[in-house]
């Protein structure tokens, strides 16, 4: 069991740094391709703030997505590894 719990683990952690990098790519290659459109520049026009706050805010929601993504690949994988076996036979 040991060994399995090891093994959901690595799994786990290896998805959530891919499902980062993804993310990460697709906002990197987004921000290098993205050209303004003058024409629609005028339609999305808002109302700028003149005050800037510069800190650091702390937000519960991303470390439970990391949390709940973990967890999540370290149950499936548990419950793929025993299904496997289940049908294998092995």
């Amino acid at each position: 069991m040991r060994r399995t719990l090891l093994q959901s683990i690595i799994f786990s952690a290896t998805s959530l740094l891919f499902y980062f990098g993804v993310q990460a790519g697709w906002g990197y290659y987004r921000a290098q391709h993205y050209v303004p459109s003058l024409i629609k520049s005028d339609k999305s026009a808002e109302l700028l703030e003149k005050q800037v706050v510069f800190g650091v805010t702390i937000s519960t929601q991303g470390i439970l997505e990391v949390i709940g993504f973990f967890g999540a690949g370290v149950l499936l994988f548990i419950i793929g590894k025993f299904a496997f076996r289940a049908f294998t036979g092995k």
